[in-house]
């Protein structure tokens, strides 16, 4: 068979059989493209492995996350961390301190008598007005009136002040308790006297 014409690839086919023919001075070019199929391969793999890498799922550094602490660059603020220029609260706790110095977190009360109250009646009468407690003329359930000559103060509360007070009469000519009952009514009556001669002495707080 005689071809015309120079050609740099040829094909035989026979049957079952196949072959080639390829121009020596071609083998150049051949393996150039080769080699450019090669590195467009190459290039192709590289895309899906990037490709590949990017559908992976990227996962940040935990720092911090052990020690209960926020990961580095972000601010928290918690409720008692104000804002720049306020106190935070042990500051504004010291600040309390300093102003109140002696406060326990609780008023204290001060019952005090004086000879300006001229008797014991009417200073337990200005006691329980303050204290919200109910005291008059005809709650005191004696006979005379006692003067008060002398200055005496209290830091508790009103039972408790009421009960020092009337103490200091029970080595007087007249010694005197307080009654005290569930409606905040006071009673002062003789020490021999009870404050409910139906339960005897002392039924009353």
């Amino acid at each position: 068979m005689v071809l015309e014409g120079v050609y740099e690839h040829l094909e035989l086919r026979g049957g079952h059989l196949r072959g080639s023919i390829r121009r020596v001075g071609t083998a150049a070019p051949a393996q150039a493209g080769v080699t450019e199929h090669g590195l467009q391969h190459a290039a192709i793999s590289e895309q899906v492995s990037d490709f590949g890498k990017e559908a992976s799922p990227v996962v940040a550094p935990s720092t911090g996350v052990e020690s209960g602490l926020p990961p580095p660059g972000d601010t928290v603020h918690p409720d008692w961390l104000a804002a720049p220029g306020t106190q935070a609260p042990s500051a504004a706790l010291a600040a309390v301190s300093d102003s109140a110095p002696g406060y326990l977190g609780a008023p204290v009360n001060r019952y005090a008598v004086s000879p300006a109250d001229h008797t014991i009646r009417q200073a337990l009468g200005r006691w329980a007005s303050a204290a919200g407690w109910t005291f008059s003329a005809e709650h005191w359930a004696v006979d005379v009136d006692i003067p008060l000559v002398g200055e005496a103060s209290f830091e508790t509360d009103f039972k408790s002040a009421v009960r020092e007070l009337l103490a200091a009469t029970e080595m007087g000519d007249r010694p005197l308790q307080p009654c005290f009952y569930s409606n905040r009514v006071l009673r002062v009556v003789p020490y021999a006297q009870p404050c409910d001669r139906r339960a005897g002495r002392g039924a009353a707080s």
